[in-house]
């Protein structure tokens, strides 16, 4: 039996149609702008329509090209959770790159030693991790730095990668042992957006409160790219402080999260 079949009984038929097979970060988000285009993709500060989204990612893929990125190479992103974050990923998996998430609590030692690891071509920063970078500037110029709120006049189309091509490297929690860089195909990546989907009767169209770090396994993938894939729209939490005043004006109606955190809402009654 289709390990898919498997999971019928777990969804409607309806919902279950809709769970399709895409090669790569590129082709998923092309059928989400095609059809999901006025819903609102992401709630940060303000409201993103998959349109309006697209169009900065199509310039940001020309920010990536005027700053030497070619395809093949691997693109730091050194970011916060955030809009420009989820430009900057889509942005690089589509341009023909791969994107290494760098978690923002890394030291500027770190983030120059993971710039020589990956041999990355590029890191994609936001203001506040700024001064992070100027030992990555001084020891190691080769790699442009590029502010995650840059945009270019260039608008330019996506490219299909290879299913077996590098997507992402993701840093484990190193709970077995050192942290390690993760190296996730499009393949596995858009495997694991699609199991995302299953045994949830209505997961096309929701609204998802993103909680998790985006540079977490768990917070790109379940979070980010599923609502992608499903036309939703994701409220980006900038503070875990305000979790809970965010739940109750954005009514969420699909939550993500981890034990730690749904032990903390068990605490407060919030079931």
């Amino acid at each position: 039996m289709d390990t898919k079949e498997i999971f019928k009984r777990y969804t409607t038929q309806e919902t279950f149609e809709k769970i399709v097979d895409y090669s790569c970060v590129a082709e998923m988000w092309e059928h989400s702008v095609n059809t999901y285009s006025d819903n609102v993709a992401i709630v940060d500060g303000r409201e993103y329509t998959y349109s309006e989204l697209d169009a900065e990612i199509r310039s940001f893929r020309g920010v990536l090209r005027e700053n030497g990125v070619q395809n093949g190479d691997l693109v730091g992103i050194y970011m916060p959770n955030s809009v420009e974050f989820a430009k900057a990923f889509i942005a690089i998996t589509t341009f023909g790159a791969s994107a290494v998430l760098l978690p923002p609590h890394l030291d500027a030692m770190t983030v120059f030693g993971c710039s020589m690891k990956f041999g990355l071509k590029a890191v994609v920063y936001s203001n506040a991790l700024k001064d992070n970078l100027a030992l990555l500037r001084e020891k190691n110029p080769a790699v442009a730095l590029i502010d995650g709120c840059a945009t270019s006049e260039t608008s330019l189309d996506a490219v299909y990668s290879d299913p077996a091509e590098l997507c992402t490297v993701i840093f484990t929690g190193g709970t077995t042992g050192k942290s390690k860089g993760a190296r996730l195909s499009h393949r596995a990546v858009m495997a694991g957006v699609r199991n995302g989907c299953y045994g949830i009767e209505e997961v096309f169209e929701q609204r998802y409160l993103l909680v998790l770090p985006l540079t977490h396994v768990f917070g790109l993938i379940r979070n980010l790219l599923t609502a992608m894939y499903t036309g939703s729209s994701l409220f980006i939490c900038k503070n875990n402080k305000d979790m809970f005043r965010d739940i109750a004006m954005f009514k969420p109606t699909i939550l993500v999260l981890v034990s730690s955190i749904l032990e903390a809402m068990s605490e407060k009654g919030i079931r």
